[in-house]
């Protein structure tokens, strides 16, 4: 086995530190090939980011359209892109992708597996690597196959690439590599699920400033509010000014609450929650206890609320019967009821007429008593 001299080990150390310190997903495929062209320096590098078609036989076919070529170098990045197609079309020529996953562990190269002479008259080389002016290239995966056994047809796999002379990868550099790679997948791995649990806060802090959420410490003072929060206790609170703390009365409210714990100790009992009503619209505020004394939470959310008439239609009324029977409600006679609606009188009766018939009731003193009974199991909120 090759040895490393003392360079090579510092050049090591230095290479597993930079790659630990990569945090950005975009940029880290660029990042590790910067890191590795300063121990493998060659002609030309690219980072080839590929989704393969696998064949029973443990041969893999790169799906062109779903692959990709960055490089540190913009021209060579562009001159590979173009290239793609060929790329896909002489695949069966190329023995590291002839022998997936053999070739992905650890760092292989052409010439491990062909003679310069019998590979400079395939296609492949004719097409594609004459032109960059290399007959040699070396590939080394970012890709955990002893973890994840063959890649499925949709998981993205990127290979560090490294053109050079043919036989002018050593193995010293080979060793560098591999040394490398399991430091690289680490890394990779890493990102990912960092990256997958910002998507996730990010999906939480939406959900949550959706519907309104204050979190308080164990003594009931204001940690953390969302936006949402905010703007409704700016609504409800004519006179909070958001001094990082709670409007008075609230404030008033949850430390009732927490009193009310204090008292019960061992037996917990839920918290009423707070009604507010404005116009229309009702915001109710519900204190959230897991674990009394450690910290709290306060949901808000706001509710359209059900007018008279929009409640009582809901019995199966028309528009123009619940208007009758509002009208009942508050005590007015049918003259009183005609001219407010401005309907004869003989109309009015007929409205009454179907009510009686809908609610299967006899009179306007059975009907009101029916229809206030219905109105409380239909809708727990405050009718206006």
């Amino acid at each position: 086995m090759k040895e490393l001299t003392l360079n090579d080990t510092q050049q090591l150390l230095q290479a597993v530190y930079e790659i630990q310190g990569l945090k950005n997903l975009d940029t880290f495929e660029l990042d590790s090939l910067s890191i590795l062209a300063k121990l493998v320096p060659t002609e030309a590098s690219a980072i080839c980011t590929c989704r393969f078609e696998v064949s029973n036989f443990g041969s893999a076919r790169p799906i062109a359209q779903g692959s990709s070529f960055r490089s540190l170098d913009q021209d060579f990045e562009h001159f590979m892109e173009e290239l793609k197609p060929t790329l896909s079309v002489y695949a069966d020529q190329n023995p590291l992708l002839q022998n997936v996953p053999l070739t992905n562990k650890g760092t292989h190269k052409l010439s491990d597996f062909l003679k310069r002479d019998e590979f400079q008259q395939m296609e492949l080389y004719q097409t594609v690597l004459k032109p960059i002016g290399s007959d040699d290239m070396a590939a080394i995966a970012i890709y955990d196959f002893d973890r994840h056994s063959m890649p499925q047809i949709n998981t993205d796999i990127p290979q560090c690439l490294f053109y050079r002379p043919w036989e002018k990868f050593t193995e010293r550099d080979r060793l560098v590599l591999n040394l490398l790679q399991p430091h690289l997948i680490q890394a990779y791995q890493t990102v990912l699920h960092f990256q997958q649990l910002q998507q996730e806060v990010t999906k939480l802090e939406q959900s949550l400033d959706q519907t309104g959420a204050i979190f308080l410490d164990g003594l009931g003072r204001l940690r953390l509010m969302t936006s949402h929060a905010r703007m409704w206790l700016e609504s409800y609170f004519p006179s909070y000014r958001g001094f990082n703390q709670l409007p008075e009365q609230l404030d008033s409210w949850v430390k009732h609450q927490l009193n009310r714990l204090k008292v019960a100790e061992d037996v917990y009992s839920p918290c009423l929650p707070l009604h507010l009503q404005q116009k229309n619209r009702q915001l109710t505020i519900r204190l959230v206890v897991e674990q009394p004394g450690e910290q709290y939470l306060l949901l808000l959310a706001e509710e359209q609320m059900l007018s008279w008439l929009a409640a009582l239609e809901l019995l199966g009324l028309s528009q123009r019967e619940a208007e009758v029977l509002s009208a009942i409600i508050q005590g007015k006679d049918n003259k009183a009821i005609a001219a407010q609606m401005n309907i004869n009188i003989s109309t009015v009766r007929k409205h009454l007429e179907n009510i009686y018939r809908k609610l299967g009731v006899k009179n306007r003193t059975e009907a009101i008593a029916l229809a206030l009974e219905k109105l409380g199991c239909l809708n727990s909120s405050p009718l206006i």
